[in-house]
């Protein structure tokens, strides 16, 4: 687990340093940095509170410090999507998320019974709260949606 704290650090690091604007460093952490550790996100036995406590923090520094926000500001406006006037930032919470759901969803309504079994076995031992999606882009909707609802009210 320190393994994928040190990776995106010093990912975050690499990509903080170059001379850009902050919007294509965003996209590089989309398109690079979330795309490396997916494969973390999901082969590894984690919790979402980790990722939360870990991976996020580290994520909104370099965000904060590129849109130049105060340590004080959220990031909700930047989850929010694109069309709603937010940047669609999908941190590594999100991501793992979407990492559970790409997992649990083929068993789930696979054509083979025993994988089918598999699935309802595997049901009862972990938190099931990634079974309710049912794709990707659902988990990214709902969690705009949420952020959202907060900026909201």
């Amino acid at each position: 687990m320190s393994i994928l704290v040190e990776t995106t650090n010093d990912m975050m690091t690499k990509i903080d340093q170059i001379p850009c604007h902050p919007k294509y460093k965003l996209s590089l952490y989309h398109r690079f940095i979330l795309s490396k550790i997916a494969w973390h996100l999901t082969i590894t036995d984690l919790s979402k509170t980790w990722v939360v406590q870990n991976l996020d923090t580290i994520v909104a520094k370099f965000v904060h410090h590129w849109l130049e926000l105060p340590i004080s500001a959220t990031l909700s406006q930047s989850i929010i999507s694109k069309c709603k006037y937010g940047l669609s930032l999908i941190l590594p919470s999100t991501k793992f998320i979407q990492c559970q759901t790409t997992i649990r969803n083929p068993l789930k309504s696979s054509p083979n019974p025993d994988i089918r079994q598999l699935w309802q076995d595997s049901s009862q031992n972990i938190n099931l709260q990634y079974d309710q999606y049912k794709t990707t882009k659902q988990v990214l909707k709902a969690i705009q949606k949420q952020h959202q609802g907060r900026l909201e009210h």
